[in-house]
Formats: C-alpha cells, sequence, structure tokens
C-alpha cells in the first residue's frame, strides 16, 4: 500500500482536481502541525507519480507548478471512499512506494549494563540528527523508529510499515573499558546488506565518544545511500523523472570526474530547474559541474568557467542558506578568484551546519594551509579524510595534503599522500607534480625526473603552467615548492619552454 503520507497528499490533490494545490497546503495535509524539509514532499509526490506512471499517460497527472505547487489533471475521481488508496483508480500496483527514506533503529544493547541503554539510546538519536543534516534523503523521525524498540519486526517489515527504503541497525557491546559500537545498513526492499562496520573505542569520556561515533557513522551512510541509490537512478529513464531524481541524476554523472559527466550532469540540473526554478541543490550541482572541470583542465574559458561556478554557487545558498552542500560548492567557487577569506568562511559554514561533512572539513584545512596555518590545515584535513576516506571527491584533497605536508617538511608523508592521488585519479597532473617535489627534496633525483615526465605526460604545459604557482599567502613558502621543482633533472619529456594553453593549470 501507499504510505500514510502519499495518501494524504493524494486526497487532497484529487478533491481539488485541475486546481493548484500549494506546496504549504500540501505538507500541513501530510505533516500536520510538523516543519519538514520540502524535499520530503518531493519524495511523497513521486512516489504517487511512480504508481501512475503505470498506466498509459499516467506521467503527467500530477503537474508541477513551478513556485507554486502541484495539480492533479488527470481522469475525473471521487475521493470519497474511506481511503483514496481504495479508489479503482488508485489501487494500481500500491506496493511499497519507491522512495528513498531511511530509518535507523534503535541501536540494541548487547552490554547486560542497563547503563548503557542510554548511551544506544543517545548514539542512535544523535545519528538520526546527523544524517537528517546531508538533506540527501528523507530521515524517518525518532519517534516513529523507536516504536520498534525491542520488537522483533524483520527490516522488510519495518521498512513497509514506515516507508523506509533503508535501515540502519546497529548494537553497542561494553567490555571492560572497551565498547564496540557495530552498525549495518540494509536495503529493506531485498533485505541485502549494503555496509557493515564495527568501532571500538576506550570508554574514557562517552559523550566524545558519542559525538565521534555519530559523525563517522553518519560521513560513511550517506554517501552510501546516494550510492545505492544512483544504481537505479541510472536504469531510470529520464523522462519520468522529477526534480529531485534530475538533480540526484546529475549528482551520479559528476561522479564520473570527466567531461562528457560534467556536461551530462548540466543538463540533468537544468531539467531539474525547469520543474522548479527556485531548487537550491540544481543551481549548487551546475556550479559544482563548472569547479568539476576547472579541476579537470576542461574550461575552454577558466575566467568564463569560473564566473558560472560562482554565480550559480551563489544562487544555491540565497535560495537555501542552510544547505551545507550550497555553501561547500561556494566555497570552491571563491578559490578560482583568489578569495580565501570568503573561502574560509563558507566551508566553516559548511561544516558547522553538517560537522560529519568530511569533504567540508577537508576543504576547510586546505583553506588554512593556504592562510598560514599549515598545522591546522593538515590536522582539518586528515580528520575530513579519515570521516569519509572513500568518498570519490576526496581525490584531490589527497593532493592538497601533500602539498601542506610539503610546506611542512614532512616530505616522506607527502609523497605517501602524493601517490594516494595519484592511485585515486591517475589522470591528475598534479599529485605527479607534487610527488616529484617530494623526492626532490629528499634528494632522490632519478625517482623525481619519472613523476615530471609523468605529469607533463598528463597534461602538455603543465611544468611551465606552474613556473607562476603561487598557493600560499606566505612567499617563502611558494619559493620552497618552487625550489624544489627546480631540483628536478630536465629531460626532452619535461622540458618545456611555454605552457600549451595560457589557461591551463588549476588553483590548490
Amino acid at each position: 500500500m501507499l504510505g500514510q503520507r502519499a495518501v494524504s497528499l493524494l486526497r487532497l490533490l484529487l478533491e481539488r482536481a485541475g486546481a493548484p494545490v500549494s506546496k504549504d497546503a500540501l505538507i500541513e495535509a501530510a505533516w500536520p502541525g510538523l516543519a519538514i524539509e520540502e524535499s520530503n514532499l518531493t519524495v511523497q509526490i513521486a512516489a504517487l507519480r511512480r504508481i501512475f506512471d503505470e498506466v498509459a499517460g499516467g506521467a503527467s497527472w500530477i503537474e508541477t507548478l513551478p513556485r507554486r505547487g502541484y495539480r492533479y489533471a488527470g481522469p475525473a475521481v471521487s475521493p470519497c471512499s474511506q481511503s483514496a488508496a481504495a479508489n479503482p483508480l488508485t489501487s494500481i500496483a500500491l506496493a511499497l512506494p519507491d522512495k528513498p527514506a531511511i530509518a535507523v533503529l534503535p541501536f540494541l544493547n548487547l552490554s547486560g549494563d542497563p547503563e548503557q541503554n542510554y548511551f544506544a539510546d543517545g548514539l542512535t538519536e544523535d545519528i538520526i540528527t546527523a544524517l537528517s543534516l546531508w538533506r540527501s534523503f528523507p530521515v524517518i523521525a525518532r519517534t516513529s523508529t523507536f516504536a520498534f524498540k525491542g520488537k522483533a519486526e524483520s527490516v522488510q517489515e519495518i521498512g513497509r510499515i514506515l516507508g523506509a527504503r533503508y535501515i540502519l541497525e546497529g548494537s553497542v557491546r561494553k567490555g571492560g573499558a572497551r565498547v564496540r559500537v557495530s552498525a549495518q545498513l540494509v536495503n529493506s526492499e531485498t533485505g541485502h546488506h549494503l555496509w557493515a562496520e564495527s568501532f571500538e573505542r576506550q570508554l574514557s569520556d562517552l559523550f566524545d565518544l558519542q559525538i565521534e561515533l555519530t559523525n563517522k557513522i553518519a560521513a560513511i551512510v550517506a554517501p552510501k545511500l546516494e550510492y545505492a541509490e544512483y544504481s537505479r537512478l541510472l536504469a531510470r529513464k529520464p523522462r519520468n523523472l522529477d526534480a529531485w531524481y534530475f538533480v540526484q541524476r546529475g549528482t551520479a554523472d559528476l561522479d564520473e570526474y570527466t567531461k562528457e559527466g560534467n556536461l551530462r550532469a548540466r543538463e540533468m540540473f537544468a531539467q531539474a530547474l525547469k520543474l522548479d526554478a527556485d531548487y537550491s541543490r540544481a543551481f549548487a550541482g551546475i556550479a559544482l559541474s563548472y569547479n568539476r572541470d576547472l579541476m579537470l583542465g576542461h574550461a575552454h574559458s577558466r575566467k568564463e568557467t569560473a564566473q558560472e561556478a560562482l554565480q550559480n554557487a551563489r544562487k544555491a545558498v540565497a535560495l537555501d542558506r542552510s544547505d551545507f552542500f550550497a555553501h561547500s560548492v561556494l566555497g570552491m567557487a571563491h578559490l578560482w578568484f583568489g578569495q580565501q577569506d570568503d573561502a574560509k568562511l563558507s566551508f566553516q559554514r559548511s561544516v558547522e551546519l553538517n560537522p560529519s561533512n568530511g569533504y567540508g572539513r577537508a576543504s576547510l584545512g586546505n583553506i588554512l594551509d593556504l592562510m598560514g596555518q599549515p598545522a591546522e590545515g593538515i590536522s582539518m584535513m586528515q580528520d575530513g579524510i579519515r570521516l569519509n576516506p572513500d568518498a570519490p571527491n576526496m581525490r584531490h584533497i589527497y593532493t592538497f595534503l601533500a602539498r601542506a605536508l610539503i610546506g611542512a617538511h614532512r616530505y616522506e608523508e607527502a609523497i605517501e599522500w602524493a601517490r594516494r592521488g595519484i592511485s585515486a585519479d591517475a589522470g591528475n597532473p598534479n599529485a605527479q607534480y607534487l610527488l616529484a617535489v617530494s623526492l626532490a627534496h629528499l634528494g632522490r633525483l632519478a625517482e623525481a625526473g619519472v613523476a615530471l615526465d609523468r605529469c607533463e605526460h598528463l597534461q602538455r604545459g603543465f611544468v611551465a603552467a606552474r613556473a607562476d604557482w603561487r598557493p600560499y599567502q606566505d612567499a617563502a613558502r611558494n619559493g620552497h615548492i618552487l625550489d624544489g621543482i627546480r631540483k628536478v633533472p630536465r629531460t626532452d619529456k619535461n622540458r618545456i619552454s611555454a605552457p600549451a594553453c595560457s589557461e591551463g593549470g588549476e588553483l590548490p
């Protein structure tokens, strides 16, 4: 059956068939007295559309009215039966709605110590809050999930009742002065495990431990949800998607880290804005696509591309100042114009809005290093990477950390992170460049020459374009990087007298 929220929305749309229904009116009908994100409404409307889409012409029965709301434009139906879901029209394939919500079940206390119940419940509540900050998917409220505490229903049954495709469950086990927290993410429709991990820590300070584990679990689970949903979306036809789904498809295209993927992503975000002209995440996605073009060296004009990134990021923040993702993308855009103070403020706000946002933390660390706080910057970058080292957008952070470690004269560590950057993205010339600098400072000149050859092979003219590279406000730190590259033996492969493209290269 359709979930209660979707049924309430359908009833109101049918009652006002042919007339516009505002978003506020729909939210009040399905979530009376509650303050919820508009994305929850978008997901429920998408569930209704998927049901109607199984009937010829049904895909157009619910119309989106940009900036206003929605309208039922299908065949005349009487909504006066006991339930809209019981109506012959809406009883078509009323299976579990295909909405990507997640429910966090109360973590089990397996310690035999009643005192640990407080820790287990507190951890559960904090994870619910932390996941909601990502705003990628609706998160089922605590009051609903805690109703299942101590009950033996299967995850499939709980998912059906709550209307949640994904279930996060876990346990807490205390042993002496240590505690082990286990968590697993399950697809409630199939019962398949998407992720499972155990975390073992000292019980020295339960409050700090609760914060650490909350951020760590949320930082891992939120991207896992996104990746799982992207796989589903790639099999769908774009014509059947609403604004939310267009944004998810665009984000999946961005994660290819290719010129073609960026172009497809912009098309998807543009489609989302045709359906909802005030969709902040769509503008943020467009800004990120231009940022990616700049980072990958695919911009036809760096100045124009950077301007597009900045303008769209500003629109995203203006439309939704509480979205950590929009602030993070704005921080990236500021960097292309050397606006480090503005970038720092944007990344700080991103981390404040979502403390489990590993990329935001790492990006803030990069800015701190660039502005003359290398110790704090390195620590923050390492902290961000620890939160979610497997995230695709971390690949550039590895090279930023390598650069920071060079500045701190920690060359062996810089080599390690430069090589991690190469492993994550074999086509990144900056990682090879920084590897060459690190090796040269250690006197390993033959290896440095090989790395610089590879750098130039990946992007002709890159070495020459870096001749005037000034990432730091401190001239001495800039000179230290250039001193390293001057030590590298020049070969026919890396001896380029001038950049191949006047606008090549990449900012830090």
